[in-house]
């Protein structure tokens, strides 16, 4: 088997510059490991850390996010996307919404697009931090509050997280044998 490292210090930075990690990530196979080194990120392009973290959710082999230092934004993802995750003494995470805005062409077109990508960053933030944040530290985001985390809440979070998408993974599975069952 083969082990893909991925390292992630400073920031995301433009997509052509993480290309040929996220075609290692891709290309990886069943059995093989995928670790991925948040060390002290940034955070950086959201056009960016999507692609890697789809590959990081669609890849056969094994994901693990080792987090180190303070990480923030875009850079706290791939600790969510990944099978299994760990985090460093005094590591930390700062949470908030997504920053910037197009700033181009006719003031109708530009509100036209902040009102699409709130939407579209609101509804990543709720699937990326599902089961890790509370409704209501969601809401608090949305309205541009920041969320800072040290070590042990970061794994308390992860913990429960990982506690409650296996709880539906097992109601999902009883769900569908009852179906099965139903069926026949």
């Amino acid at each position: 088997f083969d082990i893909i490292r991925i390292y992630l210090p400073d920031s995301i930075n433009e997509l052509e510059e993480h290309m040929d990690q996220i075609e290692a990530i891709r290309d990886a196979q069943e059995g093989d490991l995928v670790e991925v080194y948040c060390v002290s990120n940034q955070g950086g392009y959201i056009d960016t850390i999507v692609p890697l973290c789809n590959a990081l959710a669609t890849t056969p082999a094994h994901t693990v996010c080792y987090v180190e230092g303070h990480n923030s934004s875009a850079g706290t993802f791939p600790a969510m996307i990944c099978q299994e995750t760990h985090v460093g003494a005094y590591a930390s995470f700062m949470l908030h919404c997504a920053q910037g805005g197009g700033g181009y062409g006719t003031l109708v077109n530009n509100a036209e697009s902040a009102r699409f990508f709130e939407k579209q960053y609101s509804q990543l933030l709720e699937d990326v931090y599902y089961g890790f944040i509370s409704p209501e530290e969601a809401k608090a985001l949305h309205e541009g509050r920041e969320l800072y985390l040290d070590s042990e809440a970061i794994r308390e979070r992860l913990q429960r997280r990982a506690e409650l998408l296996e709880a539906e993974a097992m109601e999902d599975e009883d769900d569908f044998n009852e179906g099965v069952e139903d069926e026949e």
